[in-house]
Protein backbone atom coordinates (compact mmCIF):
# COMPACT_ATOMS: atom_id res chain seq x y z
CA UNK A 1 0.00 0.00 0.00
CA UNK A 2 1.33 3.74 -0.41
CA UNK A 3 0.65 6.45 1.24
CA UNK A 4 -3.13 7.72 1.41
CA UNK A 5 -4.85 10.69 2.97
CA UNK A 6 -6.99 9.98 5.93
CA UNK A 7 -8.87 11.35 9.05
CA UNK A 8 -7.15 9.34 12.17
CA UNK A 9 -9.32 7.82 14.43
CA UNK A 10 -10.43 9.44 18.11
CA UNK A 11 -7.91 6.60 19.41
CA UNK A 12 -5.14 7.85 16.77
CA UNK A 13 -5.85 11.59 17.90
CA UNK A 14 -3.51 10.90 21.34
CA UNK A 15 -1.03 9.78 19.06
CA UNK A 16 -0.73 12.49 17.20
CA UNK A 17 -1.09 14.83 20.41
CA UNK A 18 2.15 13.63 21.43
CA UNK A 19 3.94 14.76 18.37
CA UNK A 20 2.05 18.07 17.85
CA UNK A 21 3.14 18.79 22.02
CA UNK A 22 6.77 18.30 20.42
CA UNK A 23 6.75 20.81 17.94
CA UNK A 24 9.18 23.52 17.90
CA UNK A 25 8.22 27.28 19.73
CA UNK A 26 6.38 29.78 18.28
CA UNK A 27 4.31 27.88 15.72
CA UNK A 28 0.56 27.55 15.23
CA UNK A 29 -1.24 24.29 16.39
CA UNK A 30 -2.67 22.94 13.29
CA UNK A 31 -6.09 21.84 13.24
CA UNK A 32 -6.67 19.44 10.71
CA UNK A 33 -7.69 15.83 11.56
CA UNK A 34 -5.80 14.30 8.56
CA UNK A 35 -2.54 12.29 7.97
CA UNK A 36 -1.13 11.09 5.32
CA UNK A 37 -0.31 7.29 6.31
CA UNK A 38 1.14 4.32 4.74
CA UNK A 39 -0.22 1.65 7.21
CA UNK A 40 1.72 -1.47 5.49
CA UNK A 41 5.14 0.19 6.37
CA UNK A 42 3.91 1.48 9.45
CA UNK A 43 4.82 5.40 8.48
CA UNK A 44 2.33 8.72 9.05
CA UNK A 45 3.22 12.37 8.01
CA UNK A 46 1.48 14.44 10.25
CA UNK A 47 1.55 18.30 10.26
CA UNK A 48 2.51 19.60 13.72
CA UNK A 49 3.17 23.76 13.35
CA UNK A 50 3.46 26.33 10.91
CA UNK A 51 5.02 30.02 11.36
CA UNK A 52 4.25 32.62 9.03
CA UNK A 53 1.63 32.89 6.44
CA UNK A 54 -1.03 35.37 5.67
CA UNK A 55 -1.22 37.77 9.31
CA UNK A 56 2.70 37.73 9.04
CA UNK A 57 2.35 38.26 5.39
CA UNK A 58 5.32 36.19 5.15
CA UNK A 59 5.82 32.73 3.60
CA UNK A 60 4.48 30.01 5.79
CA UNK A 61 6.78 27.64 6.92
CA UNK A 62 4.91 23.94 7.91
CA UNK A 63 6.54 21.81 10.53
CA UNK A 64 6.13 17.88 10.01
CA UNK A 65 7.08 14.50 11.88
CA UNK A 66 6.91 11.53 9.32
CA UNK A 67 6.95 8.75 11.73
CA UNK A 68 8.42 5.43 10.00
CA UNK A 69 8.25 2.53 12.55
CA UNK A 70 10.46 3.56 15.60
CA UNK A 71 11.70 6.44 13.59
CA UNK A 72 10.83 9.90 14.38
CA UNK A 73 11.68 12.13 11.25
CA UNK A 74 11.12 15.89 11.79
CA UNK A 75 11.83 18.32 8.66
CA UNK A 76 10.11 21.93 7.92
CA UNK A 77 9.89 23.66 4.45
CA UNK A 78 7.85 26.01 2.39
CA UNK A 79 5.46 24.99 -0.69
CA UNK A 80 4.66 27.32 -3.32
CA UNK A 81 1.92 26.32 -6.52
CA UNK A 82 1.84 27.81 -9.21
CA UNK A 83 -0.29 27.09 -12.74
CA UNK A 84 -3.73 28.13 -12.62
CA UNK A 85 -6.77 25.13 -13.33
CA UNK A 86 -9.25 27.86 -14.44
CA UNK A 87 -7.28 28.96 -17.25
CA UNK A 88 -6.51 25.26 -18.01
CA UNK A 89 -2.87 24.96 -16.64
CA UNK A 90 -1.47 22.25 -14.32
CA UNK A 91 -1.02 22.94 -10.88
CA UNK A 92 2.66 22.37 -9.89
CA UNK A 93 3.40 22.23 -5.93
CA UNK A 94 6.89 22.49 -5.18
CA UNK A 95 8.14 22.13 -1.81
CA UNK A 96 11.63 23.38 -0.28
CA UNK A 97 12.59 21.79 2.29
CA UNK A 98 15.16 23.73 4.58
CA UNK A 99 15.75 21.64 7.99
CA UNK A 100 15.53 18.04 8.13
CA UNK A 101 16.41 15.61 11.12
CA UNK A 102 17.36 12.22 10.48
CA UNK A 103 17.69 10.15 13.05
CA UNK A 104 20.67 7.45 13.41
CA UNK A 105 19.67 4.08 12.12
CA UNK A 106 18.06 5.58 8.95
CA UNK A 107 19.66 5.71 5.06
CA UNK A 108 19.83 9.52 4.38
CA UNK A 109 18.60 8.56 0.87
CA UNK A 110 15.74 6.06 2.30
CA UNK A 111 14.41 9.42 4.24
CA UNK A 112 14.52 11.46 1.35
CA UNK A 113 12.53 8.95 -0.51
CA UNK A 114 9.55 8.67 2.28
CA UNK A 115 9.67 12.58 2.41
CA UNK A 116 9.29 12.74 -1.19
CA UNK A 117 6.15 10.22 -1.07
CA UNK A 118 4.06 11.50 1.93
CA UNK A 119 4.00 14.92 0.69
CA UNK A 120 3.30 13.90 -2.94
CA UNK A 121 0.53 11.50 -1.88
CA UNK A 122 -0.47 14.44 0.50
CA UNK A 123 -1.02 17.05 -2.24
CA UNK A 124 -2.57 20.52 -1.12
CA UNK A 125 -4.79 20.37 1.93
CA UNK A 126 -4.67 16.96 1.89
CA UNK A 127 -5.67 15.92 -1.58
CA UNK A 128 -3.83 14.88 -3.86
CA UNK A 129 -5.95 15.34 -6.76
CA UNK A 130 -6.11 19.12 -6.58
CA UNK A 131 -2.14 19.36 -7.93
CA UNK A 132 -1.00 18.05 -11.31
CA UNK A 133 2.37 17.19 -9.92
CA UNK A 134 4.29 17.81 -6.77
CA UNK A 135 8.06 18.62 -6.40
CA UNK A 136 10.52 18.52 -3.57
CA UNK A 137 13.41 20.28 -2.95
CA UNK A 138 15.91 19.67 -0.49
CA UNK A 139 18.02 22.73 0.39
CA UNK A 140 22.00 21.83 -0.87
CA UNK A 141 22.92 21.98 3.25
CA UNK A 142 21.27 19.11 3.37
CA UNK A 143 22.22 16.82 0.73
CA UNK A 144 25.87 17.11 2.56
Amino acid sequence: MAFVNEKYSAEEKSFVDSLVEKRPPLTRIPGSSWWTVDRDRNAFLVIIGAVGGGYEETQTTEHYALVFGEYEIRFSGEYQVTGSRSKGEPQIMTWNIRQLSIPSGLEKDQTLTLIQEALDAQGLHNSRASVSSVIVNFNSALMR
